[in-house]
């Protein structure tokens, strides 16, 4: 008969019907003995509510429908609320704790902070936490993020609200506390030459060379891996937080040097010291751990096993088979332990507590009173919502005062122009534009780069704005420029001719001279006329073909415009196969040749031009009608 429980170390066992039970966690420790379980689903059906009866009373204000009250939906989400506690428990193999998470529950769903649906899932998942830390145990919180279909931060959040609301203070009983502890402890050795002295040179030279950071991440997820249920990953030994730590972090250094580390004692020593734990004690964890993970190794085919040979030595020491194989293993296990959960049915139980508040629901069916501003909405049924807008003033402020010397500059430290026209009633109405230049830059870029003028200007007046508020006015008739400038400040603000000439010959050294000499040259060169590619023509023809408004008409390119005026002009009738009198227009062409060419050298505009329209005269005019075939 076991002394202790395997999975709380704890020694109140009792025997009860055959079987020991710990009356810690509530485990039972003879697995092989069937029994009745008293917390089935099957045996508390009929107390999910009482059976609804159609018959209305008259109420206050309205009709009311028996099993619609405000005390049978209390009932209802109660019910579901504890179902899904309980099938939450049984996934993490902790069936004991679901009375004590029960009852924190209901507790927390009595202040009023938190609504029924979604919140409360999660409020139930943080409930069932708090339940596993105070057995002593790891709170779960990925594997109950997991099963509550919510992110890691959105849990930790709820998990902070209810420990508050309840008033509970929890002492961290798991690795993640040292671990990072460890690795500020090495990450110090490491860049500090004062401590090499605690760690051998090849040790160092060993370190040095590995990433830190991704060796940390392999320790928190083993740590998660090894802090579940001994009796779901089949672990016999429960080891303590700080040696527990120490065992994987050195693991998970190993496992990313794929390599057994040299004196891994004087390791272990300077990590059991950070944690005032003895060398020993964290040595024989690391040893109990590698034992658990060859187990592991041999259920993967793939993986080369711990094999002795006949003289009782194996072919491949441990340690560097378990550092070879750590990373798959990690992976292999968290996949078979997220498939575990899935198949639970907590989802199904999940899915009908987010239907609680769903908004075709009678507003009624919020169980308590005094919580009217928490309407049931499930928060992620696929509708936009509004985010809440924190005025830019409030956030700036709050990054300035988490981290003053990194964090931007708050908006309200400057102080923007007024509107006014009256200098006198804002006296603080002297903020430059390089303020409004450098507001982005932290606050040590801003006091290095800011002259101390910006700084002194904010508060000291401007001679302006002293003559201003004497004068009444600010007009150049009240105040004349030379007022503005005290005797010689003018001819103190200019450079001397000494100066133009050092500025000159370092500006003629560096080559910023000569840049400014050819952009200036290019800024002066006049413009080159536009060459058009279009084909000169004579003027004449130039002066024709623009339009009324003075502006070039638009010439096709794919037309000869010269035989084009030949054929137009009719030079040649005789050569073109007499086409004239094949159209029978001849008889109505009233100007000769030799005419037309008179008035081209006259350069008539309103001579006649034959062309393939018919046209006679009348009293009126010349009338221009369509060509038509002559008649047979």
């Amino acid at each position: 008969m076991l002394d202790s429980c395997p999975q709380c170390t704890s020694g109140n066992l009792t025997s009860l019907d055959g079987a020991s039970v710990c009356t810690d966690c509530g485990a039972v420790l003879d697995i092989g003995i069937s029994f009745i379980d008293a917390d089935s689903s099957s045996q508390n059906v009929q107390v999910q509510h009482e059976p609804s009866v159609l018959k209305s009373f008259r109420g206050t204000s309205n009709w009311n429908l028996a099993g619609q009250s405000k005390e049978a939906s209390q009932r209802r989400n109660t019910y579901l609320i504890d179902e899904f506690i309980k099938s939450l428990a049984h996934a993490l193999h902790v069936p004991g704790l679901t009375l004590r998470a029960t009852t924190l529950c209901g507790q927390a769903m009595a202040t009023g902070q938190f609504r029924w649906g979604t919140k409360a899932k999660m409020v139930a998942g943080a409930c069932l936490s708090i339940a596993l830390r105070e057995s002593q145990r790891p709170d779960s919180l990925p594997d109950i993020a997991i099963l509550v279909e919510q992110g890691l931060p959105n849990l930790k959040r709820v998990l902070a609200s209810v420990l508050s609301a309840l008033g509970i203070s929890l002492i961290p009983i798991e690795p993640h506390q040292h671990l990072s502890t460890l690795q500020s402890h090495l990450l110090s050795i490491l860049g500090d030459s004062s401590h090499h002295a605690e760690l051998p040179p090849s040790l160092l030279s060993e370190l040095k060379a590995l990433n830190i950071r991704s060796a940390m991440e392999t320790a928190r997820t083993l740590s998660d891996l090894l802090n579940r249920s001994p009796a779901s990953e089949g672990l016999t030994v429960r080891h303590p937080s700080a040696p527990t730590a120490c065992a994987v972090f050195i693991l998970s250094i190993e496992a990313e040097a794929r390599a057994a580390l040299s004196n891994v004692t004087e390791l272990a020593a300077c990590f059991a010291g950070r944690c005032h734990i003895g060398k020993g004690i964290a040595l024989r964890c690391y040893k109990s751990m590698q034992d658990e993970l060859v187990q592991w190794i041999e259920e993967l085919n793939w993986l080369d096993t711990y094999e002795k040979s006949g003289r009782g030595r194996a072919k491949v020491a441990k340690r560097l088979l378990v550092a070879r194989a750590l990373k798959d293993l990690i992976s292999w296990k968290d996949d078979i332990w997220k498939k575990k959960l899935k198949a639970s049915n907590c989802f199904s139980v999940g899915a009908e507590i987010d239907r609680l508040g769903e908004p075709n629901a009678v507003e009624d069916d919020v169980p308590l009173s005094t919580v009217s501003t928490f309407s049931a909405v499930p928060e992620d049924d696929g509708r936009s919502r509004k985010r809440r807008r924190v005025h830019r003033a409030i956030g700036d402020a709050a990054h300035f005062l988490a981290d003053p010397l990194t964090g931007p500059i708050p908006s309200s430290s400057f102080h923007s122009t007024s509107t006014t026209n009256n200098p006198a009633s804002s006296p603080r109405n002297v903020s430059t534009s390089y303020d409004i230049t450098h507001h982005h830059l932290s606050l040590v870029q801003y006091l290095l780069v800011t002259p101390a003028q910006v700084h002194t200007v904010k508060t000291v007046p401007s001679r302006l704005q002293l003559l201003a508020v004497t004068r009444g006015g600010s007009g150049p008739e009240t105040i004349p420029d030379e007022e503005l400038l005290a005797d010689g400040e003018w001819e103190a603000m200019q450079r001397s001719s000494s100066e133009i000439e050092e500025i000159l010959n370092k500006w003629r050294i560096d080559g910023t001279l000569e840049s400014i000499e050819k952009a200036q040259s290019q800024v002066d060169k006049p413009e080159r006329p536009i060459k058009s590619k279009k084909r000169k023509i004579k003027d004449g023809s130039e002066e024709g073909d623009r339009d009324g408004d003075g502006r070039r008409r638009k010439m096709s390119k794919r037309i000869n415009l010269d035989a084009f005026k030949v054929f137009m002009n009719n030079e040649e009738s005789e050569e073109f196969l007499g086409i004239d009198s094949a159209l029978g227009i001849e008889d109505y062409s009233d100007v000769s040749d030799d005419d037309h060419h008179d008035s081209d050298d006259n350069s008539d505009a309103d001579a006649p031009r034959p062309s393939f329209a018919t046209s006679w005269d009348t009293g009126d005019g010349d009338v221009i009608d369509e060509w038509r075939p002559c008649s047979p």
